[in-house]
């Protein structure tokens, strides 16, 4: 008789032992027993009484990836490091126990993020949007006064060494995955987002086929007059500059993308450099200058869609 061998494809899989970047959706412990909710009362109400490794010096939800316990529903997970994945189960109370998750076939870290905010990344990008090569996590001038260093080892998709410089987003910032920078022509600039784009997305999510081509094209108009729903593909200006990518900190530094609830689009990445209004600008969708600083950003012509004023 045959037998049917599945094959084991990341996300739903582990890339190393204590798999911290694990995001699929096993939900039963070794022992077979169901997986409580992370965001469920009785986790969020006893978890430091259970001895799973949590870090009082953090907020319960800085311990995951993304920072935000509800997207892991009752998934097993490893928040805090522990020797592989795992999740709580109700036996007269709290208890840890862990999952069997199987090793993927191919243990090769995927160059691409699976969710907007990219917190499961784990591949070997150390270089930003701008070409900046990124500091080690655990040097001091990474940190720059932030809590992350040394305490939120489960908001990381792998453990960190002295010489761990790469791409990953352990505080869950919008725009996913970024490091620490040091650039003596720009002092000011402490960190940029990194050029990590999406993994395969279903058609339901505007899936980039190849370029910039989408499996269902949005209207390049708009319907009303500031254009926030504008969610085409110009990415000129009205002067015919090219756009600068959202995530991009160069030539022109902003703090826009903080506004990324607002952005009419299912995620962005690096390659996102299309017009928008997240902000409500008089005149329409815009974008920053990518050819310099003067000006530093312009509106782009996008007409009304047909019977609109």
């Amino acid at each position: 008789m045959a037998v049917l061998i599945l094959a084991a494809i990341y996300p739903e899989c582990r890339l190393s032992e204590k798999a911290m970047e694990y995001i699929g959706t096993t939900n039963v412990t070794e022992t077979g027993k169901s997986c409580l909710r992370w965001d469920s009362g009785n986790v969020t109400s006893s978890y430091e009484s259970a001895n799973a490794g949590f870090n009082k010096v953090l907020f319960f939800e800085e311990h995951f990836l993304n920072q935000d316990p509800s997207l892991h529903k009752n998934f097993c997970r490893n928040p805090t490091g522990l020797a592989k994945p795992w999740c709580f189960v109700d036996e007269n109370g709290l208890k840890v126990e862990f999952c069997w998750i199987r090793p993927c076939d191919d243990f090769g870290a995927p160059e691409c993020k699976l969710s907007q905010k990219g917190g499961e990344y784990v591949g070997v990008k150390d270089k930003t949007i701008s070409g900046f090569d990124c500091i080690p996590w655990l040097n001091r001038e990474s940190s720059d006064g932030d809590r992350i260093r040394g305490t939120r080892k489960g908001s990381f998709s792998d453990e960190l060494t002295n010489s761990h410089n790469f791409c990953r987003n352990p505080n869950g910032n919008p725009g996913g995955p970024w490091c620490s920078i040091k650039n003596p022509r720009k002092p000011e600039m402490k960190w940029e987002y990194c050029d990590v784009s999406f993994c395969d997305f279903d058609a339901s999510q505007r899936t980039l086929e190849s370029g910039d081509e989408y499996k269902s094209k949005p209207a390049e108009c708009i319907q009303t007059k500031h254009g926030r729903e504008y969610s085409g593909f110009k990415n000129v200006t009205l002067s015919g500059k090219k756009c600068q990518p959202w995530l991009s900190q160069t030539p022109n530094e902003h703090s826009t993308i903080l506004r990324l609830p607002v952005f009419p689009d299912p995620g962005l990445d690096d390659r996102h450099n299309y017009c928008r209004n997240p902000d409500l600008e008089k005149k329409g969708p815009w974008c920053y200058n990518g050819e310099g600083t003067d000006p530093a950003w312009e509106y782009c012509d996008i007409e009304f869609c047909q019977g609109m004023n």
